[in-house]
């Protein structure tokens, strides 16, 4: 999930839950069981918020880039990333980092060439 949902989304989304049980609680009476079921969804949004930033380095490709198949400037293309595309940095050796797109693409690529993003 955590490759699909972004810990800022995850974060809205508990947040949002919140405020709706709030102003669903000033309405309308509800029963207990409609409060364990919406605290256990902004439980569930919260943890989604916290693992998914724990321990997750993404980066955004500053300018176009080759993604190679090793940690080489001569190692073989396996296909270039357009400047934009987020992707996830799995390790760094030397001046390339191993990264992964969305897809589960992996490869490695020139570091100067990722931009790191707070999320």
């Amino acid at each position: 999930i955590s490759s699909y949902l972004r810990p800022t989304e995850s974060l809205f989304v508990a947040s949002s839950l919140l405020v709706g049980l709030l102003l669903w609680r000033l309405y309308i009476p509800i029963k207990r069981s409609g409060y364990i079921c919406v605290g256990i969804l902004i439980t569930l949004f919260l943890s989604f918020a916290i693992f998914g930033s724990l321990g997750r380095s993404f980066a955004v490709v500053k300018m176009d880039s080759d993604l190679r198949t090793a940690p080489l400037a001569s190692a073989e293309v396996a296909t270039q990333l357009r400047s934009g595309t987020r992707i996830r940095i799995i390790r760094k050796s030397g001046d390339f980092a191993e990264v992964e797109r969305a897809g589960s693409f992996r490869g490695w690529m020139d570091s100067a060439a990722l931009l790191p993003t707070p999320f």
